[in-house]
């Protein structure tokens, strides 16, 4: 499953919180259509998730238990945008993956630690035991706030977000050949 927010709060832009998001999701969809993989790909633009996860939740809730066992992995893109570098959070395997990849390209990643009390469309995921890794950027100074505009946003960080979420399915992928 990859996925990313579209809404944001009232009255905000949501340039990178989570236009960002929703654009680095597409850029992957575009670049795997026609390719083929070991398991299915379904791409999911949740709502509601500023107000409290409920799009991811009801998606989580509404897998029956045979396709929660059957999803391989959750890849969530948020706030991918602003910032020096991008980040990488979630589950050991699929963040060390992400940074191997950036390190071998010469990409700076950093792991990131969610602060307390924030979340994301990983966590429901999360929550019953499927891998995830949430990208994102390292300054979140504008979310929520007038000034996340699409001036604030860094195309260069989306790009690098595609590509480090490419190449994680990249790895996903070799583990099932």
């Amino acid at each position: 499953v990859l996925g990313a927010h579209y809404d944001t709060v009232p009255d905000i832009q949501g340039a990178n919180d989570n236009g960002s998001g929703v654009a680095t999701l597409m850029t992957v969809a575009r670049e795997v259509a026609g390719k083929s993989f070991p398991f299915d790909l379904r791409f999911v633009l949740f709502g509601s998730e500023e107000v409290g996860l409920f799009g991811s939740r009801y998606f989580v809730d509404g897998l029956s238990q045979a396709e929660r066992e059957s999803v391989v992995a959750m890849l969530n893109f948020d706030v991918t945008g602003t910032g020096e570098f991008p980040e990488v959070i979630g589950s050991r395997s699929l963040v060390e993956a992400a940074v191997a990849h950036g390190v071998a390209n010469g990409i700076e990643v950093h792991r990131g630690v969610l602060l307390e009390g924030v979340s994301s469309d990983h966590a429901p995921f999360r929550d019953i035991g499927i891998p995830v890794v949430f990208f994102l950027a390292d300054d979140q100074a504008l979310i929520h706030t007038p000034a996340d505009t699409i001036e604030s946003v860094r195309p260069e960080l989306l790009g690098i977000a595609s590509f480090l979420g490419l190449r994680v399915l990249d790895t996903l992928a070799d583990r099932f050949r």
